[in-house]
């Protein structure tokens, strides 16, 4: 009937959408790997917990430098183990006062069995506005998240251009 064709027209729909984020974010990549100046460095978060009343658990890498600058990778996880909708987030953190245009990517490492779905982020640092926002970090497998934070740390592949 009628609810099975407006049922079977929604998923077509939703397919095409699907479809044209993996387009449009396989596009963003492809020009993102071709600036003169990419450089990646493979990361590892090491988790830490706050001093709050109620820890909260993150993550932080040790400083790394690029472009004559350091910076270090920030993570934080929302929800708990019992949660199926968890997700790890991300930011990117300039250690210094400097202005700089950057786009980057997380990716897996080379050892990793963990797939990371690419996506292309840019900042504007400046004196006042070292930090990124934070960016979910999407898998492949989103189950994968659960195999990923029961590692003793998190490592990734983070590809940086200065534009």
């Amino acid at each position: 009937g009628i609810n099975a064709e407006y049922g079977i027209i929604a998923h077509i729909n939703k397919s095409d959408r699907k479809h044209d984020d993996q387009i449009g974010r396989f596009r963003s990549v492809t020009s993102f790997m071709s600036h003169a100046k990419l450089f990646f460095t493979d990361i590892v978060l090491s988790p830490h917990r706050t001093d709050d009343f109620i820890p909260q658990l993150f993550y932080e890498s040790s400083k790394f430098n690029l472009f004559g600058h350091y910076w270090l990778v920030r993570g934080r996880v929302q929800g708990d183990e019992h949660n199926f909708q968890r997700t790890l987030s991300l930011k990117v953190v300039l250690k210094g006062k400097s202005s700089m245009d950057v786009e980057f990517c997380f990716t897996r490492d080379a050892y990793s069995s963990v797939d990371i779905i690419p996506e292309v982020n840019r900042h504007s640092y400046t004196a006042e506005d070292s930090e990124s926002d934070y960016m979910e970090i999407k898998l492949v497998q989103p189950l994968d998240l659960n195999n990923l934070l029961a590692e003793k740390s998190i490592k990734c592949r983070l590809y940086m251009a200065q534009l």
